[in-house]
């Protein structure tokens, strides 16, 4: 070795604090990840009860209130039931007598999962005929 030349090794206290910075970043990493899963997951139960109240929204207008939910169109833990009631709140007083035969109806259609609780519920308004027999529940049992 020369006089001018140095031979310079890390210690052991850069190395142990070297560790530590990396330990402390690997468990802020997987903390995020394990929280944007979780997120994800959650997210993605959402989405999955938006989708089928809206399939189930989509047939009980489109069969009506008393048709019976086809097989696939739900999970087998989930089922579907659909109400239509005479919407007599919240309208202008002209609005309640019916125009030839014509009255307005409130379907809510509501989705259960396998333990009975509702999981989603949505309301829609729909221009029916008089003679339609309003405020009977029906049940679209899967």
């Amino acid at each position: 070795m020369t006089p001018f030349t140095r031979h310079h090794c890390f210690t052991l206290l850069e190395v142990s604090i070297a560790a530590l910075l990396l330990a402390i970043s690997a468990v802020a990493s997987l903390t995020v990840v394990g929280t944007a899963r979780a997120d994800i997951l959650r997210e993605m139960r959402r989405r999955d009860r938006e989708h089928y109240l809206a399939n189930a929204v989509e047939f009980f207008l489109l069969a009506g209130p008393d048709a019976r939910v086809p097989d696939g169109l739900l999970p087998s833990s989930m089922r579907a039931e659909c109400t239509v009631a005479a919407v007599e709140e919240g309208l202008p007083e002209q609005a309640y007598e019916s125009i030839q035969e014509w009255v307005l109806g409130e379907y809510c259609i509501t989705l259960y999962g396998e333990d009975g609780q509702p999981l989603a519920e949505q309301r829609v308004r729909k221009i029916l005929k008089e003679e339609d027999d309003l405020g009977i529940v029906s049940m679209g049992a899967k």
